[in-house]
């Protein structure tokens, strides 16, 4: 699975079926984290019993710089593994993975700046889809070479 996740950065494929089932898996991860950091924020409240500055002292203790610095680098790991996995995916439809992600990201940025976000969304949510429903080296079989 880490090797999926993390290694082959250069050469590796992913089919469609596994590229959903780990990116699903990468949010779940992200999210279950963030949910965890709640219920910890949550349950500190608690067990002051309601007292802000208390709570507030628990949790300067809680999350200190050591934590945030594992957190940070948790995070780091999870969106390489994320922009791992599409690029394995681009590469798997024929494309060049990296450069072709480099493009798609520079374009979603552009379009969010000088147009609108909403629109950037709806390019990246085409992408996704895009990348869901192209089979393995689609532009290969059409004749398209970088």
């Amino acid at each position: 699975m880490f090797k999926i996740l993390l290694g082959e950065v250069k050469t590796g494929h992913l089919k469609r079926l596994p590229y959903l089932g780990y990116t699903v898996l990468l949010q779940l991860l992200f999210f279950g984290s963030i949910l965890a950091i709640g219920v910890a924020i949550g349950t500190g409240e608690q067990l002051i019993g309601g007292d802000v500055q208390q709570a507030q002292q628990l949790l300067r203790e809680w999350f200190s710089l050591p934590f945030i610095i594992i957190f940070g680098l948790f995070l780091l790991i999870i969106s390489f593994a994320g922009l791992n996995l599409v690029a394995k995916r681009i590469r798997d439809t024929g494309l060049p993975g990296w450069w072709t992600l480099l493009v798609v990201l520079v374009l979603e940025v552009l379009v969010s700046v000088f147009l609108s976000q909403k629109i950037s969304a709806s390019l990246h949510m085409f992408f996704v889809f895009t990348l869901l429903f192209i089979p393995t080296n689609t532009f290969f079989k059409m004749g398209f070479k970088l």
